[in-house]
């Protein structure tokens, strides 16, 4: 099976006919996968199954007179916040955290006014994301002598192969979208890479001819998995649970390039 990146090439070329190196090079085929993988992977990361959420989240505590820390200087893998937690007090030496509400960066000083604990996240650009409360540390061991100290689950970055022999992160049925993908992706650059030979070569002419064929067939068997793949990504495990993520965290990115900040909330107005 293609458990491999190895693996998943060499099921590639085996069903696209073992083309030569000038039809489609080994260079040509990794690009196409790794396109194709990028993508199979954020689906089932953005899914309510899938959701990538890292297994240990990044704990911090304020600093008396702050409320801000930069949550990307904290981790590598950092990609986008789920939700924040405080310390509210220990049980048998055992931390007991409570949900630390997320708003409007906008409406931090409405909340700090009225003594209420919350936080944004925010930051000029994606590989610099913000966190801030609404209370300052020595404040918000006023209202809770452990709420200073605080952490903050995140989703992680993809986790691309980054060589051969390493273990595609899907699981082996999800891999076959790869290998579909990647397949129709393929036979239009052969059938380009070959066009340039045909004058001299009219042997390829009926091979072109036949990867049409080929590219048919496969093209009707990614369509036939697609809709296991989909109803897998989009369908909620329990009753308890919404259907997708977007349920629950709207607006994650907003605001565009340029001198616009690039907001995990709404922008404030």
């Amino acid at each position: 099976m293609n458990d491999t990146l190895a693996q998943l090439y060499s099921s590639c070329y085996t069903s696209l006919t073992m083309p030569p190196d000038e039809i489609l090079s080994r260079y040509e085929l990794s690009t196409i996968v790794m396109r194709r993988l990028a993508y199979r992977l954020e689906a089932v990361r953005q899914s309510e199954q899938g959701e990538q959420i890292s297994g240990t989240p990044l704990e911090f505590t304020l600093a008396s007179g702050d409320n801000e820390v930069v949550l990307t200087d904290l981790t590598t893998d950092f990609v986008i916040p789920m939700w924040a937690e405080f310390k509210s007090w220990n049980y048998l030496q055992n931390p007991v955290w409570q949900f630390l509400p997320t708003v409007n960066l906008s409406m931090l000083q409405e909340k700090r006014a009225r003594w209420q604990y919350a936080c944004s996240f925010y930051g000029p650009d994606a590989r610099e994301v913000r966190f801030q409360a609404s209370l300052y540390g020595n404040e918000s061991t006023i209202m809770n002598p452990y709420a200073a100290t605080i952490r903050v689950w995140y989703s992680q970055d993809i986790p691309l192969p980054d060589y051969e022999g390493s273990t595609i992160a899907l699981p082996n049925n999800l891999v076959q979208m790869v290998y579909f993908d990647s397949i129709v992706s393929a036979i239009p650059l052969m059938q380009a890479n070959a066009s340039k030979y045909v004058n001299d070569r009219p042997q390829l002419i009926p091979q072109v001819t036949a990867w049409n064929g080929l590219l048919a067939q496969y093209r009707e068997e990614k369509a036939e998995f697609e809709k296991f793949f989909e109803n897998w990504r989009t369908e909620s495990r329990g009753s308890h649970r919404p259907q997708m993520r977007g349920d629950i965290l709207q607006n994650v990115i907003g605001g565009g390039g340029g001198g616009t900040p690039y907001w995990l909330n709404n922008p404030p107005s």
